[in-house]
């Protein structure tokens, strides 16, 4: 029986002085590159510049206006040309596990932020807020367009905190407003309406070639 000859570990520097900030670091501050010799050996390079430098360095080449529209242009042309695939993958990352463990916890979080915000609420304000679903419920079968920004309401509606709960608001009836699924996935955490499917949905009513389906 053969006996497996060891493979000798490739052997790097202590430490390396930056090409980027001439600092001598140790070789834990660089990044590891593997490479094959030409006898076909095996071994490992340090990078010439120290992963802060290289950090900064890429940082401040996206800041660079041409940099940002060559990425825009170049995105906008992939999702053009890939939306099979690009759906394909967003149907198989919705239905993993990970998303649907993040899905959970967040809905087990706003639950327990709605809870904690509703704690002295009359019977009266709770039969206006069940009043606000039951609205939005038959808005969802009747309605074709959201009044705010034009939205097919085919899909979702939904009700949303005027002052979002992360910006302390509460679960109240004063604070409840019907919006499409949309509008409010735009909205975000923010405290207006200003958003980018609004200002279409404005746009697209003050065209005068623009008719509201009936």
């Amino acid at each position: 029986m053969s006996q497996l000859r060891e493979v000798a570990k490739p052997r790097i520097p202590e430490r390396k002085a930056c090409g980027g900030c001439a600092q001598d670091l140790p070789s834990d501050a660089f990044t590891q590159h593997r490479y094959t010799t030409r006898q076909g050996k095996r071994s490992l390079r340090l990078d010439s510049q120290c992963k802060r430098c290289r950090k900064l360095a890429r940082r401040k080449r996206r800041e660079r206006d041409e940099v940002r529209e060559r990425d825009r242009l170049y995105c906008q042309k992939w999702h053009r040309e890939n939306k099979d695939r690009r759906k394909a993958y967003v149907q198989q990352y919705r239905s993993s596990q990970r998303v649907r463990r993040m899905r959970s916890k967040c809905q087990r979080m706003r639950k327990m932020k709605i809870k904690a915000s509703a704690t002295d609420l009359n019977d009266q304000q709770i039969q206006q807020i069940s009043h606000i679903y039951e609205q939005a419920t038959l808005l969802q079968q009747k309605l074709r367009a959201c009044v705010v920004c034009d939205d097919d309401l085919e899909l979702q509606v939904h009700v949303d905190h005027i002052i979002p709960l992360a910006k302390g608001g509460r679960h109240v009836p004063d604070n409840l407003q019907i919006l499409s699924g949309r509008e409010n996935i735009d909205k975000g955490v923010n405290l207006c309406l200003d958003t980018p499917s609004r200002q279409a949905g404005i746009a697209s009513r003050t065209s005068p070639n623009k008719t509201r389906p009936t």
